[in-house]
């Protein structure tokens, strides 16, 4: 008797386990696309003006920790100047600054040919990133690329 219940059992738990894999695959009710809500779409925003090179400049020269915190590490669409191109171990670089007495923003091109497009005193519209930090000889700003010559 006791062989025939374990079988039984035996039996039993196999008929669970295969109701339970043909309920698991059972196709699922089909969904009214109709019905689904649309997605909103997305809000546009305004592109912020470009930053003149001079209020970056004057804001170090102001207020160094304000300064950081509003531009360190923030990529802006910046304008500037060109004063000077220069070759940086191999990394073309653009000052920008309003004489070549004031302090300027040095930008460091990912991309040499970017320098190709400019020349000295010519106003540019650049992207880039702020550096932060003491302001010496000038303020960097890396990587950059030439937006509009």
């Amino acid at each position: 008797m006791t062989f025939r219940a374990f079988n039984l059992f035996l039996i039993a738990a196999l008929a669970a386990g295969l109701a339970a894999c043909a309920t698991a695959t059972a196709p699922a009710a089909p969904v009214n696309v109709a019905a689904a809500p649309t997605a909103a779409p997305l809000p546009t925003t305004t592109p912020e003006p470009p930053v003149p090179t001079t209020a970056i400049i004057q804001a170090y020269e102001a207020d160094q920790v304000a300064a950081d915190a509003q531009y360190k590490g923030k990529t802006l669409i910046m304008v500037g100047k060109v004063t000077n191109i220069n070759d940086v171990f191999g990394t073309q670089a653009l000052l920008l600054r309003d004489s070549a007495d004031d302090i300027g923003l040095q930008c460091y091109l990912t991309d040499g040919a970017d320098a190709q497009k400019v020349a000295v005193g010519q106003t540019i519209t650049i992207e880039g990133t702020i550096k932060g930090g003491e302001l010496g000889f000038f303020m960097v700003a890396e990587p950059c690329r030439v937006i509009a010559p």
